[in-house]
Parts: structure tokens; sequence; C-alpha cells
């Protein structure tokens, strides 16, 4: 999953179609919640504050997020530490994460969920 993750990162398409996933509040939210899940020990700037409840700090992780994306030196830097070694030792940590691995592992049920609801039960 981490390594696929990180394929995602240097391929401009994908990249493209995460800028419009961006647009959509239901994923948002789904974020919000797995954030929540993985409590305020988060590695992510501001989730712990997530975590607690704060709105406003999931708006500013959102903010960061899409501004990241707006910025072609920014996803340039990104699919550079992608192939780096000390960000996959850091997805590899991750991914033996079990608090991880489980909010990770929610966040794509619902989404799975999602598009089965979207398809009418399909």
């Amino acid at each position: 999953m981490m390594q696929n993750a990180m394929n995602m990162l240097k391929n401009p398409q994908m990249m493209e179609q995460m800028k419009v996933m961006m647009q959509d509040p239901a994923v948002k939210e789904r974020m919000k919640r797995m954030l929540q899940r993985l409590g305020p020990d988060s590695a992510i700037q501001g989730a712990e504050g997530v975590a607690a409840g704060d709105d406003e700090a999931m708006d500013q992780i959102w903010e960061r997020m899409q501004q990241a994306l707006a910025d072609p030196a920014t996803l340039e830097k990104l699919a550079a530490a992608a192939s780096s070694e000390k960000f996959q030792s850091r997805m590899a940590d991750l991914a033996a994460d079990p608090t991880f691995t489980k909010a990770a592992n929610s966040y794509v049920d619902e989404m799975k969920e999602e598009v089965r609801s979207s398809r009418g039960g399909v």
C-alpha cells in the first residue's frame, strides 16, 4: 500500500486527480476521521488538534494540502522526496504502525463504500 502511495506522488496524472478529489467535501471529512483515529501522536503537523476535535486545525491541514497541490515546485519536491531513503524508511515505519494501518484501512473502506453507494450498491 505504501509503495503504491509513493508511486502516486511521482505520477503527474494522479496528482491532477488528487486536485479534483480535494474539491470534494466528503474527502475532507473522511480524512478528518482518519486523523482522529490516529490520535494526538500522529506525525502530521496539526493532527493533534484534529484528534481533539478542533475543526480549525483540520481546515489548516486541508489548506496546506491544497496549496501544495497547486504549486508545481512543491509537487516536484514531493516526487523527489518519495524516492529518498529517508522517506521510504518513514513510510515503512508507518506501514508497520498498527494504529496508522487501521486508520488508513478505515479511510479506504469508507471511500469504497461511498463509491458503491454512488453506484446504487453495485
